[in-house]
Formats: C-alpha cells, sequence, structure tokens
C-alpha cells in the first residue's frame, strides 16, 4: 500500500535535527551551542480527514525545521486540529500558545520570532497579525488558503495587511495552484505591495500545492532554499 502524501520525503537534503516536547501539540528543535536563538513556529494546513501520524511526524516539517537549525535558528512544529472541518479559533490559541511556549525558553529569543504557515492554514496568518503582531516580526506563507471574501467572524485581509507596518513577508506560490486558492492568494499579495509591505515573493513556476514533498525539481529546491535563507537571514540579522 502506498504511504500517505504527507510521509513523502521533504524536497531537500537536510540532516536530521534532535527535537524535544515543547507542548502535547508541538515540538522543539534547537541548534548548537547556548543561544539565544531566533525561533520559527511552522504551522500546518488541514487534511480530509485525521492523518495517521500528525505535522510534528511528517518530513516536510522536520526537513524545514532541520533546515533552519542549520542555519542557527530555532525552530517548532505544532500540530493543531484543522481537520474534520477547521477549526480556526481553537487552532489560532493553539498557535499562540505554541510561540508562548517557545519563547519562554532561556534558549529562545522572544524579540526574534516569526510564524511560517502553509497551506489551509492561511486563515490563521491574517488572525495573527491583526490580533498578535506585535509577538512576532516576520510571517512567510507557502501556498497558502487565503479566502478572497472574509471568513465571518475572521479579521480581514485589510485588517491584517494594516498589521504589516515593519514586519518582513515571504510568501511562495506555485504555478499549477488550486483555482480556488489563486484569487485570493493574489488579493493578499496585491494588497501587502499596496502597502508597501517588506515583501519577497518566490514562485515555483511548474509546482503544484505541495510541492516540497512531492518529486524533487531544480527550481522547487532552488525556492525552498531562497525561503529558507530568507526566512533565517532576516531573524539573524534582527
Amino acid at each position: 500500500m502506498p504511504r500517505p502524501g504527507y510521509l513523502n520525503p521533504f524536497i531537500l537534503d537536510v540532516a536530521s535535527a534532535e527535537s524535544e516536547v515543547l507542548t502535547d501539540h508541538a515540538d522543539l528543535y534547537l541548534p548548537d551551542g547556548p543561544g539565544p536563538f531566533p525561533v520559527v513556529v511552522l504551522v500546518p494546513g488541514m487534511l480530509r480527514e485525521p492523518p495517521e501520524i500528525g505535522p510534528r511526524g511528517w518530513p516536510v516539517f522536520e526537513g524545514y525545521a532541520g533546515a533552519l537549525v542549520a542555519r542557527g535558528v530555532a525552530a517548532v512544529v505544532m500540530d493543531h486540529d484543522l481537520s474534520n472541518g477547521p477549526d480556526y479559533p481553537r487552532a489560532l490559541a493553539e498557535a499562540v500558545r505554541t510561540l508562548d511556549a517557545a519563547t519562554a525558553r532561556p534558549e529562545v529569543d522572544s524579540d526574534r520570532a516569526a510564524f511560517w504557515v502553509f497551506s489551509a492554514g492561511g486563515p490563521l496568518a491574517l488572525a495573527l497579525l491583526a490580533g498578535h503582531a506585535d509577538r512576532f516580526g516576520l510571517l512567510a506563507l507557502t501556498y497558502p488558503f487565503l479566502e478572497s471574501e472574509p471568513l465571518a467572524p475572521w479579521p480581514s485581509r485589510e485588517e491584517a495587511v494594516a498589521a504589516l507596518d515593519g514586519h518582513r513577508l515571504v510568501v511562495t506560490t506555485v504555478g499549477q495552484e488550486f483555482p480556488d486558492f489563486v484569487p485570493g492568494q493574489q488579493a493578499f499579495l496585491a494588497a501587502a505591495r499596496a502597502a508597501r509591505a517588506d515583501l519577497e515573493e518566490l514562485t515555483v513556476r511548474g509546482g503544484a500545492h505541495g510541492f516540497d514533498s512531492q518529486e524533487p525539481t531544480e527550481d522547487g529546491r532552488k525556492t525552498v532554499t531562497q525561503a529558507i535563507a530568507a526566512v533565517a537571514s532576516h531573524l539573524l540579522d534582527a
């Protein structure tokens, strides 16, 4: 029986990094040394049904965490319940609780924190900006789901973009995206450009949604490497 796609190898060859349990829903990866290190909280999307193995055990997130650790940045891989229908308020609370737990650690620098949100976790990014922008300085999005119309009573795209002042934004999109995802992505990017946000846009022209755990391509590898470098360098220089 073929394994589920979310258990495919990560697109980059990355040395495995040791993790420890941070909370009942999150694992912490720390670089070698005393720190304090900047930190990235990796926020997954959702599946149609609960997976056999949660995102904390997916090679794609272990890979992103390992790549960040190799650059001297701590990483957190979190689980949240976005299966069996999206419970975004509950997932948002878990994301904030995860950042609180990470920044409470002496090895982590609370002044250099970021969220990296994937796929259908996208609406969480809007709420994190609108309600918690003072807690982090960088937001990365990879093939995000961003509604063209706001999810009432969720924060709107305009509220989120208004909170971007001073934040670095790194967005990765794909050329073969789910058609329903494209309008929201483009509307958010257009609003960020209009607001003159500190924005870095990356695109995998031939890539599909979830390209980073699919058959590797040169363009895909290059783009993931660029995204990781952009996130790490900004946090390390902050």
